[in-house]
């Protein structure tokens, strides 16, 4: 059995650690087991699911250092020296910036034969020139520390990696694989959560995201209490947690609507949630390929996504795209667009025949990690 060390940011439930998650729990663990290397030391959401599938944990933590490059630098040479101490073959770095080069550059210097970085996002075009100059140089170490490049889409591919590798190698995307069945559509299941959610009859909707900046809620709010001037029997639910929940909470009660917004925070029923709704809503300002975006769109709720997240995460009909510079009410008017849509019932199996069945993406996953293997034995 072969272990890999997988190397992110945090352990909880978002996009990238989804992904990890769901690899992990559908791949054949008698051949392949996975670790994890993590920026950050404390408790996180997946801990105990880790240690019961046979999975260890490692933590560094360099949050006091403010300086992001000398940061990610810091937590490069502990990388090293970790994997100096401990003999991986595999290493597989998760990353939303060109900074985490550097996590390669540590591992070549451990002496680690395969050596993958995974774009997870898509590009920021407000960033400063400094900033755009520095990432620029950045990519361009990428291919001479990576033996495999990997995007969670053709955006966050474009972002990560130099033009000539994007361009050049057909199989660098590799999709966010979700289960397919758990993420299908039941009768029985929303009407079992519209009644413990207290839903009645409102035209409900949903988001699903860390409260972060890139995710912008505090827009979705504004949003929502515009369309309950359209439709008062309205609700909107809000899952996940982050630094800026609270500043979303207070928004929502400025704009005298705290009532018709339900923070359900993290849930392992998600599925079961996104039943209960009637339409999903991103307005994301950056993403590489949204999870929960496959995720809705399995269960057959209509989408409205900002042009900001990549068209290629349209999978099902009933899917719109707007502007963030679209006025409030253009928002509003997609979204009530949806209102009188049906389910789209068969909506899991087309996701799945796009190519996102997790087990299909589990097994195409362990081919890489067992092919590299047999290249360096």
């Amino acid at each position: 059995m072969m272990r890999v060390l997988h190397v992110t940011e945090v352990l909880e439930p978002a996009g990238i650690e989804s992904f990890i998650m769901n690899m992990y729990r559908h791949i054949n663990k008698e051949k392949v087991q996975f670790d994890f290397f993590v920026t950050r030391n404390q408790k996180e959401f997946y801990d105990d699911e880790i240690t019961s599938l046979g999975g260890k944990k490692y933590c560094v933590d360099c949050t006091d250092v403010k300086n992001v490059i000398l940061r990610i630098y810091k937590e490069a040479r502990m990388l090293e020296n970790f994997l100096k101490s401990n003999k991986y073959t595999i290493v597989h770095i998760h990353t939303t910036t060109p900074l985490r080069v550097l996590y390669l550059i540590a591992a070549k210097n451990a002496g680690v034969k395969t050596r993958i970085i995974h774009s997870h996002s898509a590009e920021i075009n407000d960033k400063p020139l400094f900033k755009k100059c520095t990432y620029w140089l950045f990519k361009q170490l990428i291919p001479l520390y990576a033996t495999h490049c990997f995007g969670c889409s053709k955006a966050a591919s474009r972002w990560l990696f130099p033009t000539y590798i994007w361009k050049k190698y057909k199989d660098i995307i590799f999709y966010n694989g979700i289960d397919t069945d758990v993420f299908s559509f039941s009768n029985s299941v929303r009407e079992k959560y519209r009644n413990e959610l207290k839903l009645g009859s409102e035209y409900t909707i949903i988001h699903v995201g860390r409260f972060l900046e890139q995710k912008n809620q505090k827009f979705l709010v504004h949003v929502f209490a515009e369309l309950l001037k359209r439709e008062n029997n309205s609700r909107l639910l809000l899952l996940g947690k982050g630094p800026l929940r609270r500043e979303v909470e207070e928004e929502a009660s400025a704009l005298g609507i705290r009532d018709k917004v339900d923070f359900l925070g993290i849930r392992d029923d998600v599925q079961n949630v996104l039943q209960a709704a009637d339409c999903y809503v991103m307005p994301s300002l950056y993403e590489g390929l949204p999870v929960s975006a496959i995720e809705a769109q399995s269960c057959g709720l209509p989408c409205v996504f900002s042009t900001n997240i990549t068209n290629e995460v349209q999978l099902c009909e009933r899917v719109s795209f707007l502007s963030l510079k679209a006025s409030i009410t253009e928002w509003v008017e997609a979204i009530l667009k949806h209102k009188e849509s049906n389910r789209i019932n068969n909506a899991s199996e087309i996701v799945k025949k796009c190519g996102y069945n997790i087990q299909d993406c589990a097994n195409a996953l362990q081919q890489i990690y067992e092919n590299s293997r047999e290249r360096i034995g």
